[in-house]
């Protein structure tokens, strides 16, 4: 069984290198394998056949599972009242069910820290990977539409979208640093934050520098209260130098969150608008929704708007149109198991008053990388991607591994 669980945990690793690099953008004939959805489903398989019944009852009775099966009821039983029933099922199918299985993979398969470690540095490394790609397309003016976009055509291709996995990879990478002993592994690992920090500059995205300053604000409180000095005077000094190379105009557009009229995009100006037209998208149908991957279509039905349709632009809204009340309750409660968990393990970790294997860095990292979310999420359309549920599985992992760890350490 543990043989399972350690190939079912490889295909976790392999799925995600697929979701950030996408190879099958590269490489044409991989399209039609679906790389992603057999590595995920073959890892499902391994863990159904491999665990006896009470490990697999005692692996859904858990209670984000549970939430995670009402809000899948919500969003089934909205596909026949969906604006757009075809691209619902369709959404449903193909991306919806991902999410599931990824988090189920987590907390199942990664049953120990250094599996959580192995897991966290993976997301970092190819973080880093793509934020190198985007540092470098800067230096050279590889822009599109004026801005720098990521790689292929998935989770990172929007330049919002990549900095949205930048912010939320930044905690981790610097965590990471602050918790090696030897100077050598600290230098290495604070360039790659460092990194991290200058390729979300370069996409130019305002909700990305929002994330920026509250990942920063959570991490500088965090190293006062850690009585870090000379780190937090480092982070700081760097981070000076990091936005006095900051690109041109790049204060001029972050001006403009601020003060919208001074937008001559007009993006800003779009954006209230689209949410005003999604605040009476919701009126029409509160309870269950549009349904999943609807927005869009609901936008263009009331703004009857030349130019298409839109996208929400905010994660909150998103999930409110598109789910209603019902579906917007649920997800509200998974992200707040999620923070919840990271109360449990830090208060588990004090009560005890030894950190197991620097579990406290990394609980501390997935709370800022949440709030990091939380806060770019009101400007991007990012309910149904990837980045939300792996942090909702290392949350899970970390309490139920605290709990563990404690619990043996006691009993010896």
């Amino acid at each position: 069984m543990q043989k399972d669980h350690k190939i079912a945990f490889a295909l976790l690793l392999i799925f995600t290198i697929l979701v950030y690099l996408r190879p099958q953008d590269h490489f044409t004939f991989l399209v039609p394998l679906r790389l992603p959805l057999f590595t995920s489903v073959s890892a499902l398989i391994l863990l159904f056949f491999s665990s006896s019944q009470k490990q697999i009852m005692g692996f859904v009775s858990g209670r984000e599972i549970k939430t995670f099966f009402l809000l899948t009821i919500v969003v089934l039983i909205a596909i026949p009242f969906s604006v757009w029933p075809g691209g619902t099922t369709r959404f449903v199918y193909e991306t919806y069910i991902r999410l599931i299985i990824l988090y189920f993979l987590i907390v199942t398969t990664v049953n120990s820290i250094n599996r959580l470690k192995v897991l966290i540095g993976l997301v970092v490394i190819l973080s880093v990977f793509l934020a190198l790609d985007a540092a470098y397309k800067y230096i050279i003016g590889d822009f599109t539409r004026g801005r720098v976009y990521g790689m292929g055509s998935g989770l990172f291709s929007d330049p919002n979208d990549l900095a949205l996995g930048l912010v939320m990879a930044m905690p981790f990478s610097f965590y990471i640093c602050v918790s090696q002993r030897k100077v050598w592994k600290k230098f290495i690992f604070g360039a790659l934050f460092f990194i991290i920090l200058y390729a979300t500059i370069t996409t130019y995205s305002r909700a990305g520098f929002l994330g920026i300053i509250v990942v920063g604000s959570l991490i500088f409180w965090d190293l006062l209260k850690r009585k870090k000095t000379i780190i937090l005077m480092v982070v700081m000094s760097c981070i000076f130098i990091v936005y006095a190379i900051a690109p041109p105009g790049y204060t001029d557009r972050i001006y403009t969150i601020f003060y919208t009229d001074e937008d001559r995009t007009g993006s800003a100006q779009e954006r209230l608008f689209i949410l005003e037209t999604g605040w009476e998208a919701f009126k029409q149908r509160p309870l269950l929704g549009a349904g999943l991957s609807s927005f869009e279509v609901m936008y263009y039905e009331i703004s009857k708007e030349s130019g298409g349709w839109k996208a929400s632009h905010n994660t909150y809204l998103q999930v409110l149109v598109e789910t209603g009340i019902l579906g917007f309750s649920l997800f509200i409660l998974l992200i707040y198991y999620g923070f919840n968990n990271l109360n449990i393990v830090r208060k588990t970790l004090v009560k005890n008053g030894s950190d197991v294997e620097n579990l406290s860095f990394y609980a501390e990292a997935a709370r800022v990388s949440f709030c990091g979310f939380l806060i770019v999420a009101f400007f991007l359309s990012q309910a149904w991607t990837l980045h939300l549920y792996y942090l909702l599985g290392y949350t899970k992992t970390m309490e139920r591994l605290a709990s563990e760890k404690i619990s043996l350490k006691n009993v010896k």
